[in-house]
This record gives structure tokens, C-alpha cells and sequence, in this order.
């Protein structure tokens, strides 16, 4: 996939290693359905095996085990789209900056299966799992904020600015809190709890 995709390699290329099988579709409406807003779509998917992903529960996965995954690529002139799944754990709704590789002009990373909506403006995360270790990902926000290249990922995260999570568990330094919700939002450059 990062052949496919090299401006993702920065991010991707530091949290997983080995070769799956994939599957690619892509679709091409007639030009009159393109006039009505419909795109050229790529779609990639996998199961992953053989593929090990280096990041904490509950997105970590061993080479051996399986993991759906799936991607598809709008490609609209004006602002190119993504939708992402992976397992039953991560679901991205968003759109690209035009011509700025993987920099998110809007998006909703969803934690959880739901119906989501992609916010008016910014990144929002929202959605829930049943255990976060945060000190754990922190070294992975550490090691993706430094990434550079085209998938500019310090400013995607810097267009975060809203926040609706909910944790069965939630470990901060080793102090474990259970039942944990956590709604905020920037407002004027300043987070809102």
C-alpha cells in the first residue's frame, strides 16, 4: 500500500512492517453521473495478514493475526476524500487539502462502529474503547508528530478541535480509571473541557 500511497510512507512507514495480499477496485462513473458530484474512487482492502502494526491496544496487531482493512480514495478535483476502516476499531470520514498529500482539511476519526458525520471544520475524534493506555500513546503522538513529509501530521493533529471519547478503562501513568468520558473542544485556540 505505501507504493500506492507514498505520501503516507512518513506515518505508516514507522508503525507497521510486512506484506498482505490486497484488493484493488476502482471505479469510474459515467461523465454525466461526475457532473452530479460522483468521483473516480480507489479502493484497496486487506485482511492484513502478515502485517504486523507497532502501535498500542486496541489498534496493535501481531503479523500472524487477521484485521480487516479498507481504504477508499475519492478523487474530486476540488477536494479529494478518504474512507478508511480498520477492524472494528478505527473509522476515518474525511477530506484532503487539495494538493497537500494526506493533510486533513476536515475529518472524523471514529473509535467505534457509527454513523459518522464529517464536522463543518478541524479533525474530531469521537467514539469508544474498552481500554487506553495513555502513556503509550503518547510515545506514538510523539513519534507521528515528528514525521514530516507530505503527510504533514503535526498539522493534522494541530487541526484537531473537538473531542467526544468515552474508555471502559483508561490508564494514565499507571493509575487506572474505569467508566471514563471525555468531551472538549478548542475554541479560539484554547481546549473547552
Amino acid at each position: 500500500i505505501l507504493d500506492l500511497l507514498p505520501e503516507a510512507r512518513p506515518i505508516l512507514g514507522h508503525l507497521t512492517s510486512g506484506t498482505s495480499r490486497w484488493l484493488g477496485t476502482v471505479g469510474i462513473p459515467p461523465l454525466s453521473a461526475r457532473d452530479g458530484g460522483k468521483s473516480i474512487w480507489l479502493n484497496v482492502s486487506s485482511l492484513l495478514e502478515g502485517v504486523q502494526v507497532d502501535l498500542p491496544a486496541p489498534l496493535g496487531k501481531q503479523a500472524s493475526r487477521l484485521r480487516d482493512y479498507n481504504l477508499r480514495y475519492h478523487f474530486t478535483p476540488e477536494l479529494p476524500g478518504i474512507e478508511m476502516t480498520y477492524g472494528n476499531s478505527l473509522y476515518v470520514l474525511g477530506e484532503l487539502e487539495k494538493g497537500a498529500g494526506f493533510t486533513f482539511r476536515r475529518a472524523v476519526i471514529g473509535l467505534s462502529e457509527g454513523g459518522y458525520q464529517i464536522p463543518e471544520n478541524g479533525i474530531m475524534i469521537k467514539g469508544h474503547w474498552p481500554s487506553v493506555q495513555i502513556d503509550a500513546w503518547n510515545e506514538v503522538i510523539k513519534r507521528y508528530s515528528g514525521s514530516g513529509g507530505k503527510a504533514n501530521p503535526a498539522e493534522n493533529l494541530a487541526r484537531l478541535n473537538a473531542i467526544d471519547v468515552a474508555f471502559g478503562y483508561l490508564d494514565i501513568g499507571g493509575r487506572k480509571f474505569s467508566d471514563m468520558q471525555i468531551q472538549s473542544a478548542k475554541e479560539d485556540a484554547a481546549w473547552r473541557i
